[in-house]
């Protein structure tokens, strides 16, 4: 059948038609056109409503959202520090720390452990060795 354009519409003159798609696509076309030709622009006042209806509906579901979206997330258990762990000085911990990535492949985010206490040396070496768990 080709592209179905102008052409292949049927008009008075012509024989009767046979194939109803395109008659079908014919009476779609007329309709599509006489709508698009009575189609009424929006007022000003019936944009604000609707952009105002859009705004509580939006507010309405983010009141269900946080209805049901627990305040905070559930703590983490930290790990127990080892005792062994407390009778290390800062060398022994770093090293350790170095231990682990090679011999476990932990990976941490601190690029310079400087900027840590021995504490968090404690409790970084305790994560690696026993993870947190959610309560």
């Amino acid at each position: 059948m080709g592209d179905k354009n102008k052409t292949d519409y049927p008009t008075a003159t012509s024989k009767p038609l046979t194939d109803s798609e395109i008659f079908l696509d014919a009476v779609m076309d007329h309709v599509a056109l006489e709508h698009a030709e009575r189609a009424a622009v929006f007022t000003p006042e019936e944009d604000r409503w609707a952009h105002g209806a859009q705004q509580a509906i939006e507010r309405q579901l983010a009141a269900l959202r946080r209805q049901l979206t627990p305040a905070q997330p559930p703590p983490k258990r930290l790990p127990q520090i080892p005792q062994e762990l407390f009778a290390l000085d800062r060398a022994a911990l770093v090293a350790r720390v170095g231990n682990l990535t090679q011999e476990q492949g932990a990976r941490y985010h601190h690029l310079d452990l400087t900027g840590l206490t021995d504490d968090d040396l404690r409790s970084m070496i305790a994560g690696i060795l026993k993870p947190p768990t959610e309560e």
